[in-house]
């Protein structure tokens, strides 16, 4: 599976499309890290923060051929599309908390974080049958 057909299955996912964006930036490795930020903002991101991470190491794998072996596997299994939006929320509503730390220094705990996750993806799948 190429670099493409990985973009059009992820952004195929039944999830809400605020998910489908942020899965689109990190697949093409467009989310606001440190360094990135630092180049458009140099005074408002804090160089100590623990939040927000450096960049990837440059001999590190990218996102997007981890994410493809993951989506092999999944596609393996039955229910894989359900499973694979269910996990993009996740991630979706992990960055989203870290991004309330980071800029507004507030906090959820995880439980409530993967709650919010669960609710966002029963609300757009009642709204959004298949």
């Amino acid at each position: 599976m190429q670099t493409e057909t990985t973009l059009k299955i992820s952004l195929s996912l039944r999830c809400p499309p605020k998910v489908r964006v942020f899965l689109w930036k990190l697949l093409l490795d467009g989310l606001p890290l440190r360094q990135r930020m630092n180049r458009r903002m140099p005074n408002v991101v804090d160089h100590k923060s623990e939040f927000l991470p450096l960049e990837a190491p440059d001999d590190s794998e990218p996102f997007w051929r981890w994410w493809l072996r993951l989506l092999e596997d999944l596609r393996s299994g039955p229910h894989w599309r359900r499973k694979a939006s269910s996990f993009t929320v996740t991630m979706w509503s992990l960055w989203k908390e870290r991004n309330r730390c980071v800029f507004k220094q507030l906090m959820n705990s995880p439980e409530a974080v993967f709650d919010s996750a669960l609710s966002l993806i029963a609300e757009y799948h009642q709204f959004h049958p298949p």
